[in-house]
Order: structure tokens, then sequence, then C-alpha cells
């Protein structure tokens, strides 16, 4: 039976940190692949870059990676903005009977599970590898999960405090930033994204 992680999100752009996550996840959990879903239109953000942009980006971020594979919406046949229920039959259908699924996340997004619309769906279906950027977030998710009933493993990597709207500010300002990988960083200013 395949277990497989599924790492969503806008990787706008990706960097280090959710590398990290992916690399922590796979050999902690022993998956057998993880998945980066590039979502098209997430429904809490906008202005951000064009999904095709941030394709090209995580596929240049994880090329060394056998084990990891980038999606997008559009290959699961989900629609722009994908609903919990729409990725999730996507998920079993694209993958083998009795694969199992585990959700990527970090702990911030962990933190308001209960605000998406059919979450409970999630916690059925799947189990998660929840980063967290400090010591804390363990001792206030962990009631969290245990409260929803939701099977979490709490990983720690040494990236965890990177976030993508900073470095969206340096690369604005013509600067290389630290924790992208340096194709990505060339791939940014070579098509003047986030200028």
């Amino acid at each position: 039976m395949k277990r497989i992680g599924i790492f969503s999100g806008t990787f706008d752009p990706i960097h280090d940190g959710h590398v990290a996550l992916a690399l922590a996840a796979h050999e902690e959990l022993r998956l057998d692949s993880v998945v980066l879903l590039v979502e098209d239109q997430p429904w809490r953000k906008i202005d951000v870059t064009d999904v095709t942009h941030r394709l090209v980006m995580a596929q240049q971020a994880t090329e060394d990676y056998g084990f990891i594979e980038v999606l997008s919406g559009e290959k699961l046949d989900v629609g722009r903005t994908h609903t919990v229920h729409e990725t999730m039959q996507a998920l079993k259908a694209y993958y083998p009977p009795g694969a199992t699924f585990v959700l990527l996340m970090g702990g911030d997004v962990f933190e308001h599970l209960e605000r998406w619309n059919g979450y409970e769906e999630l916690i059925h279906d799947a189990s998660f590898a929840v980063g967290l950027r400090s010591e804390d977030d363990g001792e206030l998710l962990l009631p969290l999960a245990e409260r929803l009933g939701a099977k979490a493993t709490f990983l720690a990597t040494d990236q965890a405090t990177i976030a993508s709207t900073p470095l969206r500010s340096v690369l604005g300002e013509g600067q290389p930033p630290k924790n992208l990988n340096p194709k990505v960083v060339a791939y940014a200013q070579e098509h003047g994204l986030y200028c």
C-alpha cells in the first residue's frame, strides 16, 4: 500500500522551508512519494504569481529528489480554487486503490484547520505531517489534534521559520535572497517576477 504525502500550497515562491518539510516527512514517515500540489488560485489569497511560473519554480527546486512530484490542479482535474472534497476525490482517482495520504502543512495552517469547509473529510481520509515553527507550536497544536481526532505527526526542521512574503520583497528589490534555490532565483529574475 503506497503512502503518499500531499503538500498543497501556493508556493509563491517555493523556498527551502517547503523543501525541508517535504524531505523530513518523506524520511520520518517513510512515504513512498511526496506530491507538491501547486494551487492555481487559493481561495484566501489575491495577486498570486501565475501558476505556470510557480509550477516551473517548484519543479526546479525539487528536481534533485526523485520521490517528489509536482502537480497542478489542472492535472488532477480540479477547479482553479480547490475544495477539500473535490481534491480528495481527485487524489483517490489519480492514485492506485488503497493508497493512503499524509497531508503536509505548516503549523500555522493546521492551527486553523477547523475553518476549512469539509475539514472533517480530511481527518477521516488522511493523516497529517505538521511542520513546527518553534518548540512551542507542538505544545499548542497537540491538544487541537487530539480534540479533532486528527492523526498528526509534528516535525521540526532547521528551515521552519522561512516565509515567502519577505523573500518576494527581497526579490522585488533585485537581490538574491537566502533560502531560495539558485535556479528559482534565476528563473524569477529572468521573468521579472516579484518586481
